[in-house]
Order: C-alpha cells, then sequence, then structure tokens
C-alpha cells in the first residue's frame, strides 16, 4: 500500500514490521542473525516507532472529539443564551425605557459571532442587570428585575460561567489536538528513509531474486494517470447528513474513500476517514458521524483511489447539522 493517508502510515508500517520478521526468520531467527539498519535500527525500533505514530494518531482523535462534544455544549449555550438576552432587552425597554439602562442594553450578537463577541455581549448583560437590581431609585420599578419563566441574574452568572467554560475547553483540546498533531507529524519524515535503507538492505543479504526480495512493501504509488475527481454534494436531512457524488470513470478503480474535518474549513492534515466505498456504482452516502449536536458541522471530501495508489479529491463540502 502506497503512502498516502496519514492512516496509510500505520498500514505500511505493520507490512515492513511482518515483512521484516520474516526476513529475519529466513536469515536464522536469532538475534545475531537479525537484519539491522544504520543506527543500529532494528525491527524491535520499527516497532516503537508504530506505536508512537498510533498514539499521536489516537490523541489526534481524542482532542478533536472532546472538542466537538464541548463545541456541542457551547453551541446549545449560546442557543439557550440569545433569547435570554431578548428578553432581557424588552424588560428593559418597557420598565426602564426613560433610564440609561435602556441605552446601555448590550447588542444581541449574531449566532455565529467569535468568542469576544458572544462573551461581551452577554458579560455587558450581566453587568447591566447587577446594576438594575442594586437601583431603588427608578419611579414605578421595585428590583430585583426578573425575566420571564423566572429567569433571574442568578441564572445568567450561572449560564454565563458555563459559556465561559465551553469555551476554554474547546481552545484546551484544540491545543492538545495540535501538539498531538506536531508530535505526529515529526515522526514521518524519518519513516521513508528507513524504508528505502531497508529495501537495499534486504536485497544485499538475500538478492534481489529472492521471493522475500521481491515482496518488500510498496511505499510509492505505481506510475499511472491520476483519476478524474468526483462531484460531491451534501445536505443536512432531519437526522441524518446525505451525500452524492457523480460517478468515478477510473478504470483502476480501487474505491471512494470519504474524509472529513470538524468545523468549518477542510484540513488534510487532520482528516479522518468516514468511509470507504469499493463499489464504483455507489454514489451515496449517508452519517451522522461528528454531527452528534445541533449546530456541529463538518467539511468532508470524496477522493477517488486507484489499485496503484493514485488518488484525487473532490470538492469539499460543509454540512451543518441544524
Amino acid at each position: 500500500m502506497p503512502l498516502t493517508t496519514f492512516e496509510s502510515y500505520l498500514i505500511v508500517e505493520q507490512q515492513f514490521i511482518t515483512h521484516w520478521n520474516a526476513v529475519n526468520t529466513a536469515l536464522g531467527g536469532t538475534p545475531a542473525t537479525e537484519l539491522k539498519l544504520s543506527g543500529p535500527y532494528a525491527v524491535a525500533n520499527l516497532v516503537t516507532d508504530r506505536v508512537a505514530f498510533q498514539t499521536a494518531m489516537d490523541a489526534i482523535d481524542n482532542a478533536n472529539n472532546q472538542a466537538q462534544v464541548a463545541f456541542g455544549n457551547l453551541v446549545l449555550l449560546r442557543a439557550n443564551l440569545r433569547p435570554r438576552l431578548t428578553q432581557f432587552r424588552a424588560s428593559v425597554g418597557y420598565q426602564l425605557r426613560a433610564t440609561g439602562y435602556f441605552r446601555a442594553l448590550p447588542i444581541l450578537p449574531p449566532k455565529l459571532a467569535g468568542e469576544n463577541r458572544t462573551i461581551d455581549a452577554y458579560a455587558k448583560m450581566a453587568q447591566l442587570w447587577t446594576q438594575i437590581n442594586a437601583d431603588a431609585t427608578v419611579p414605578g420599578f421595585t428590583p430585583p428585575l426578573i425575566l420571564f419563566g423566572g429567569y433571574t441574574l442568578a441564572n445568567l452568572t450561572t449560564d454565563l460561567a458555563a459559556l465561559r467554560a465551553a469555551y476554554a475547553l474547546v481552545e484546551a483540546n484544540r491545543v492538545k489536538a495540535e501538539v498531538a498533531l506536531q508530535t505526529r507529524d515529526a515522526l514521518i519524515p524519518p519513516l521513508r528513509p528507513r524504508f528505502q535503507e531497508y529495501k537495499a538492505a534486504v536485497i544485499a543479504k538475500i538478492g534481489a531474486a529472492a521471493p522475500l526480495a521481491k515482496s518488500i512493501p510498496v511505499v510509492s504509488a505505481n506510475p499511472g494517470t491520476t483519476p478524474a475527481a468526483v462531484s460531491l454534494n451534501g445536505f443536512w436531512d432531519k437526522e441524518i447528513a446525505r451525500f452524492t457524488i457523480t460517478k468515478s470513470d477510473a478504470k483502476d478503480f480501487a474505491r471512494y474513500e470519504y474524509r472529513y474535518t470538524a468545523g468549518t474549513k477542510y484540513d488534510p492534515k487532520t482528516a479522518a476517514k468516514l468511509a470507504a466505498v469499493p463499489d464504483i456504482n455507489k454514489l451515496t452516502l449517508a452519517t451522522n458521524i461528528g454531527l452528534t449536536a445541533p449546530g456541529l458541522s463538518i467539511v468532508v471530501k470524496c477522493y477517488v483511489v486507484t489499485t496503484t495508489g493514485n488518488e484525487k479529491a473532490s470538492n469539499a463540502v460543509k454540512v451543518e447539522r441544524t
């Protein structure tokens, strides 16, 4: 299997481990006869490197999953606070229109506003509400101000603290994912040279005509025509995301591979496999992966992968759960 996606590195590493063990057996099966590369670098080192790579991949997935959960909670908190600010503005407009409080009302932030703008609006709401509750000088108004449904300043204080915590948790997991990403990426550059060195070492030890020399794992795609990209469409349909693609015309078709990134922008460095479809005629996919709560979104590409290991990505499509 050629080195293409980050998942492919784990597969290729395992292929080399299996092949290396077979070579060691052919060379005598003892510690003294086992094949070692420069360093010295033995099959045990490759096993350790693969474990480290898997650990980094798992850390990325874990941080991304936790960030998605936190973001889902954040979306719910923002959605719950929006009508409270609308009610607050209406209550102040109704009971305190003739005061400076009315002119100082915060504006409802856009649904997709950033953290600073969103927090500022609700923090200002809390500050203004605190002043209103402490002001017994307004004719015709008796504090405290209580919104419809018995929602109080104490409730807002709790919800605002939860909103801040949700933002902080999303950011903390983003940083964790970035660290894991950098850790994984640092493990990649040494691998291909090791694989090339291994091929030369095997041929030197047992000869190019030996069956094991002819079955050394492949790390680069065989020469071939890069397939044409398919066109991808997608939308949220009640409880699931639905995707459709145009049919590939690749003569050496191996599979369609859907990959996704959580959020609003496709990033090949963090993209995870959504599905692999080996049937060239299956042009639809339904999934809710990454879309477990309203407001969450994923960005998807569909790759045409050929038997030679070449691949081509479709356009990116964003789907948001409503």
